[in-house]
């Protein structure tokens, strides 16, 4: 390591403050104290922005230590910032009581007789808040294999969630192993891929809260660099693993048509299309269907939370639409984010990587400024994304985007105009100014995608 005395202290410290505030984070048992949890929040933000703009000089085994603890303190703290996890666990337990996760919601099962006297499933049956109580499964057959395989050990919710958490930390090292063969194939500077796995809100999300956001990146990784080595039989493979973990990768496909020209995409596409429909048959089928694809839909077409373009269209309601607002100006987000992804995607070849990785980033970023809904862990995917680019604009956003969970403090403040505004202004104000400059990291020497 090639750094100055006093430069080690700084890494040093930094080092001990990011450890430290992220347990605290992760430790605070009352979500609804916002205070509690973003103050220790925001030191470790800072902490990782210390460590991550002078990684250059830091060897590569420092980093990885400092993920490895990161990883182990997220792998046996209880979940607090999130519910979500007491459905997956739910999810997982009703099929092995013989029922398929998609055929009943768990109002429908809570008071027979093989659950009303079970203390476990009662205990997740309560937990899990009334919006999945009175709702199908809206979580994919694959990930209903990670629920499946986390419950068959125990009947305890804390280990069950420490299983399921060891279950995404090894996705993710595998995604690690990846990207790093990834940036050396791009001739990216290796330690950049820490801007991504150090990142608070990538291990706060992923591990800490049990989202399967990093599984999904994970797979996203592994197909993107099957590529790039042109074997898309292999790259349709992984695409598909990383659909069936979330649906959005969807809106990536039109960019690998115009990357690899159509000939490879429709290889890459059938693969993807097979891959999707074996690993679902076991789970789906034509009498469920319609239950997984109305809880999707609730979210597009019902809910609004932490939205960015939606809000503004609610206050404003300029179509006059009064009732069911939500309804109707998703749709029209809906359109006009596809129409944006594929002008993006087919107003210029896409001929080298830099173009390919940018062009998803932006599509991405307007696909989350449109949706009805916007939890932290949805800007994950988008800041994968950006570490391909100079971009930094996801960097702050996954700061900023933190400021929601004030949403489950007293008095509902994160409905204000004020706070969404906070949020959102400077990452616009910082998007705006890095697509006529081309990225602040154009200032750092984290070597660029070669052009060639």
């Amino acid at each position: 390591m090639t750094l100055k005395i006093n430069q080690k202290w700084v890494l040093y410290i930094s080092t001990f403050l990011f450890l430290s505030s992220l347990f605290f984070t992760l430790y605070e048992e009352n979500r609804s104290n916002f205070p509690a949890v973003f103050i220790p929040f925001t030191l470790t933000f800072g902490a990782y922005l210390i460590i991550i703009f002078q990684s250059k000089t830091i060897s590569t085994k420092y980093l990885s230590c400092i993920l490895g603890l990161s990883f182990l303190i997220g792998l046996f703290l209880t979940p607090q910032l999130s519910t979500d996890y007491y459905r997956f666990l739910w999810d997982g337990e009703i099929y092995w009581k013989g029922f398929n996760p998609f055929d009943f919601t768990p109002n429908e099962l809570i008071h027979s007789k093989n659950f009303i006297s079970n203390e476990y499933l009662n205990g997740l049956h309560k937990e899990m808040g009334e919006l999945s109580q009175t709702n199908f499964s809206c979580y994919t057959p694959l990930n209903q294999y990670f629920f499946i395989l986390s419950t068959w050990f125990t009947d305890s919710i804390y280990w069950n969630t420490v299983i399921l958490k060891s279950f995404i930390i090894g996705s993710e090292i595998l995604g690690l192993v990846f990207i790093i063969k990834l940036f050396k194939l791009l001739q990216i500077q290796v330690n950049k891929v820490f801007f991504l796995f150090l990142n608070p809100l990538f291990i706060i999300e992923s591990i800490g809260n049990v989202h399967f956001e990093g599984v999904m990146i994970s797979f996203l990784i592994i197909a993107f660099y099957f590529v790039l080595k042109l074997k898309i039989f292999h790259a349709g493979i992984f695409f598909s693993l990383a659909i069936q973990i979330k649906l959005i990768p969807l809106l990536l496909l039109p960019f690998l048509w115009r990357f690899i020209g159509w000939k490879k995409s429709v290889i890459a596409y059938s693969m993807i299309g097979i891959g999707f429909i074996l690993i679902s048959v076991f789970l789906l089928n034509s009498s469920n269907f319609g239950h997984f694809t109305h809880s999707i839909r609730l979210y597009f077409e019902l809910f609004q939370f932490n939205s960015s373009f939606l809000f503004v269209l609610l206050q404003l309601d300029p179509l006059h639409y009064y009732y069911h607002k939500i309804g109707h100006y998703s749709f029209i987000l809906s359109f006009t984010t596809l129409l944006t992804i594929f002008y993006l995607a087919y107003w210029k070849k896409i001929a080298v990587p830099n173009e390919f990785f940018s062009k998803m980033t932006i599509a991405y970023f307007v696909y989350l400024l449109s949706c009805t809904t916007l939890h932290p862990w949805y800007v994950l995917p988008a800041l994968f994304l950006s570490v391909f680019t100079n971009y930094t604009f996801l960097i702050l956003w996954s700061f900023t985007v933190f400021l929601s969970y004030s949403f489950y403090s007293d008095g509902n403040i994160a409905t204000t105009n004020w706070l969404l505004g906070i949020e959102y202004i400077p990452v616009l104000i910082l998007f705006g100014y890095e697509m006529v400059k081309g990225g602040l990291l154009k200032s750092f020497d984290f070597a660029l995608i070669k052009s060639q």
